[in-house]
């Protein structure tokens, strides 16, 4: 009878024990939960201050607070504090699809700290797990890609316009820009859409060299103002020679920011709108 009423006290202790760890358990995930709340709020309402000391008062284990850190620098856009924490918590950061989403959106139309955003999208490409962060990967990397290889037809319809405007300018070169500007001064800046800047400029060098010429056939060519004109008449020429090239490799770079912008927007609209 003892040995029974044992065998019957244990169980209960057993039972009491699962018990306790399951409320245990379920109070924890409570508080996690609020905390998580109480952090979207403070988000929202923008009290940066007072959020920071939550977090720091709240996560006492290094990971889960370099993590926090990390997506609280990215949403105030503090890139070198939020590149910080992010590699210290690395293992943990990319396993928050919406953080990992929200962050590649942000690096996409950022122009600042180019080298970190090179190796930032070169681990998004190992990631399969980010709806979408392997296509914004891929269209970061762009650049590197020779036009031809570029299929608009690989992206959602509402970036294939932009993908398509990039492939075009992408395939105008600055050397052809300048060459065209060469013969014909403005024919460069016209070859990239520039018609109106193009004829601008062709008017002027047409203005320079025939006030060089009838100031050559006046005065002759050894004549001090002849020397200015033929002087102020070459800068200008070669000026709008150059300004192709620049203009050209501008145009591109600008089409490539604009593309950057239009895949973030769309990618953050449909799938990462909000970090918390």
């Amino acid at each position: 009878m003892k040995t029974i009423k044992l065998l019957i006290q244990l169980r209960m202790s057993k039972k009491s024990i699962s018990l306790i760890f399951f409320f245990v358990t379920i109070s924890k995930l409570i508080v996690s939960q609020d905390k998580q709340d109480f952090i979207k709020h403070l988000f929202k309402e923008k009290q940066k201050i007072e959020l920071l000391q939550f977090i720091q008062q709240s996560y006492l284990n290094n990971d889960s607070l370099d993590y926090l850190l990390a997506k609280y620098n990215l949403g105030y856009q503090q890139d070198s504090s939020f590149l910080f924490f992010v590699q210290k918590s690395k293992i943990l950061f990319v396993t928050d699809t919406i953080a990992t989403g929200y962050a590649s959106c942000y690096f996409l139309k950022s122009d600042q700290l180019e080298q970190d955003r090179k190796e930032w999208f070169r681990e998004m490409q190992k990631n399969k797990k980010v709806e979408g962060v392997n296509r914004m990967s891929d269209i970061f990397f762009l650049n590197g890609t020779k036009p031809n290889l570029i299929h608009e037809s690989n992206y959602p319809n509402l970036l294939q316009a932009s993908v398509n405007q990039y492939k075009q300018a992408a395939l105008k070169n600055p050397i052809k820009a300048a060459c065209l500007s060469a013969i014909v001064p403005g024919l460069g800046k016209m070859y990239i859409g520039k018609y109106r800047i193009g004829l601008n400029a062709m008017f002027m060098n047409g203005v320079f060299a025939a006030q060089t010429y009838e100031s050559i056939h006046k005065l002759g060519v050894k004549h001090p103002l002849s020397i200015v004109n033929i002087i102020l008449s070459s800068l200008f020429y070669a000026s709008t020679i150059y300004g192709s090239y620049r203009d050209t490799e501008y145009y591109k770079k600008e089409n490539l920011q604009q593309l950057y912008h239009d895949a973030s927007n769309y990618y953050s609209t449909v799938y990462y709108p909000d970090l918390y």
